[in-house]
């Protein structure tokens, strides 16, 4: 779902940079309704400003392609800069930053905004706070997830998050804008081979004497900047791993599709809100019929898993029988009526049937309650239940439910290959 997330939110920045590329007036309303006015606007393009834009495209574009060390993004600026000065592009109608006030914002509360203030506002404030919190955790996540599958460094999500509180105090005092793991400024990081905290603190300097010298971004068209914008928000759109999860699983595809529909056109809260409910409905699903094995050994002693169907067996009367979730309420009948289909359907008489504990992870009363059934099943038809790469964890669950002592001790293996012997020494 983070790679449907990512996407929308990629789409989204991009699409609504559509309008500073062009030279057009931004409009209003929902995502849909700004695409509408663009494509009636078509006809107010401005030229020179298109100019400005595809000169940024070909600089960022054809550095990354033919001179990758070189810093495309910053020399686009500069070079917008120079050319706009030297044309005099703010007077032939091309949008300009203009003036930037120089200096550091004063810290404190905002003026005219006393204690007294917050606290006869303390419901708004929080729940304006918790919204911004809840959104900041998950962009940050999706961001840190997205940027450690390109780089293969592992997230270090908490360190993150510990930078960003410190990030939005300093925000709140300087009365400026949350601060989140911004997608885009980290895309625009990584595009421009940005791999430690160096490039911070180098970026974090050039703001500074940029406070100090604003005048000097007087000059940038605005073309140049939303084209820098609408590239990162292109390449956060990861062609190359939503072709992956449509190759190994259809429906985390068409999830991760709407996911991006959603964001994209209806915002990142909404797109957030989407993905949650299908990773929450996708868990379910595996949990709900999830993959169920026949575990057997090949020449050399390695486990080899085999769809689970009735008439199926280990060897001649062993069943070792692998089942990839935890047990609970939903699945849990599912799983002793496909253990007793496979007995009453085993093409010799099953003398010994072995949980393979390797994955299950937890078992809940309902579940607890089915095996103590299932227990009372093999103990009636003389089967010999056996326990085989179990865990502490499920042995302390096994324990609680009062199931370990459903299970000899001498019926406990460790390894497969313990299991086999046993059972093959059994006369």
């Amino acid at each position: 779902m983070a790679v449907g997330l990512y996407a929308g939110i990629g789409i989204f920045i991009a699409s609504r940079e559509i309008p500073g590329t062009l030279g057009l007036p931004t409009g209003n309303g929902t995502w849909l309704a700004q695409q509408w006015a663009n494509l009636n606007a078509a006809d107010q393009t401005n030229w020179k400003t298109v100019a400005f834009a595809l000169g940024t495209a070909v600089i960022v574009l054809g550095c990354r392609r033919f001179w990758p060390n070189v810093p495309g993004s910053l020399l686009a600026l500069v070079l917008g800069i120079a050319v706009s000065t030297a044309v005099g592009a703010s007077a032939s109608g091309v949008a300009v930053i203009g003036d930037v006030p120089a200096g550091l914002p004063p810290l404190g509360l905002p003026e005219g905004v006393g204690l007294n203030d917050l606290l006869a506002n303390s419901g708004s404030i929080l729940l304006i706070a918790a919204s911004c919190f809840f959104l900041i955790i998950v962009e940050t996540a999706v961001t840190t997830r997205s940027v450690s599958l390109q780089t293969g460094v592992r997230a270090q999500l908490d360190r993150d998050l510990v930078s960003l509180s410190g990030s939005n105090l300093l925000a709140g005092l300087g009365s400026t804008m949350a601060v989140s793991g911004s997608a885009t400024k980290t895309q625009f990081l990584y595009d421009e081979r940005g791999r430690t905290q160096l490039a911070n603190l180098t970026m974090a300097l050039l703001v500074l004497v940029l406070l100090i010298f604003s005048s000097l971004l007087a000059k940038l068209p605005i073309a140049v900047i939303s084209m820098l914008v609408f590239i990162l928000g292109c390449r956060m759109v990861n062609v190359k791993s939503l072709r992956q999860i449509f190759g190994k699983s259809r429906l985390e595809f068409v999830a991760a599709i709407n996911t991006a529909i959603i964001t994209c056109v209806f915002g990142v809260q909404y797109g957030v809100a989407v993905a949650i409910i299908f990773s929450i409905l996708h868990v379910f699903k595996h949990q709900w019929s999830p993959g169920a094995f026949v575990v057997g050994l090949d020449g050399v002693n390695d486990p080899t898993y085999t769809a689970s169907r009735p008439g199926l067996e280990s060897q001649p009367g062993l069943i070792v029988f692998r089942y990839t979730a935890n047990l609970f309420f939903a699945n849990a009948s599912t799983y002793a009526d496909a253990v007793r289909a496979m007995i009453a359907q085993a093409p010799h008489p099953v003398e010994w049937f072995v949980i393979d504990g390797s994955s299950l992870g937890n078992i809940d009363y309902s579940g607890g309650v089915e095996l103590h059934t299932l227990f009372d099943f093999l103990e009636q038809n003389e089967i010999t239940l056996a326990l085989a790469r179990a865990d502490q964890h499920l042995s302390e669950v096994l324990s609680n439910l009062g199931l370990d002592q459903r299970i000899a001790e001498d019926r406990r293996f460790a390894t497969l290959p313990e299991v086999y012997a046993a059972f093959n020494a059994r006369r």
